[in-house]
């Protein structure tokens, strides 16, 4: 049976390097992503814990020939920092309540060898922006991993960086965003705009 799984999925992805597109899907269970930023007592660290998207582009062998689309989306109550007070106010200053959901939509890209140089426009607590950043990436099998990240400041969106103890400790406006994106092979199209094989 495992030898027939891997000739199934060598034979699928010998027709993407054929010239057929590809879907992919973000692994939430193997994907990461940290926000880092600063406070007037201490710096500090939140993780995103959940996440989904996907991915449709083109391959030649293990390259990205073309990237059709590229669609991500996080709950924003899926961030934790590991203390309830923080998380509050983090939700708080997204909007959570209005805006249960961060969102990214590719506008443009370019590639240099490995890396891609993404343009796209990201939405936080409804605010919605134009970003840009780069991202190195790697294929390995039926697998897709995208590392890279991102300093923006929260002002940007019109959020209020969060306070604690009254206004007495101030966090900082910019942050940093860590991640390692992994999207696994889900459709490959071939030829007939119908025709899709799923694994």
């Amino acid at each position: 049976m495992k030898n027939l799984m891997k000739s199934m999925i060598v034979g699928l992805l010998v027709l993407i390097a054929m010239g057929a597109s590809a879907q992919y899907k973000l692994s939430n269970d193997l994907s990461a992503m940290y926000i880092d930023g600063t406070s007037s007592l201490h710096d500090w660290t939140e993780t995103v814990e959940q996440m989904g998207g996907t991915l449709n582009l083109s391959l030649d062998g293990n390259a990205i020939e073309k990237i059709t689309s590229v669609n991500a989306s996080i709950p924003v109550n899926s961030i934790k920092s590991g203390k309830g007070g923080m998380d509050d106010n983090t939700y708080e200053a997204l909007k959570h309540k209005l805006h249960p959901n961060i969102t990214y939509k590719l506008k443009s890209y370019a590639m240099k060898g490995d890396v891609v140089f993404f343009t796209g426009m990201l939405t936080i607590a409804g605010e919605t922006r134009e970003v840009k950043f780069q991202s190195k990436y790697t294929m390995e099998g039926n697998q897709l991993k995208f590392s890279g990240k991102h300093t923006f400041n929260m002002t940007d969106f019109k959020i209020d960086p969060p306070t604690a103890m009254m206004g007495t400790i101030k966090t900082g406006d910019q942050v940093t965003v860590r991640f390692e994106m992994v999207f696994t092979l889900s459709l490959i199209h071939i030829s007939e705009p119908t025709r899709l094989l799923s694994i």
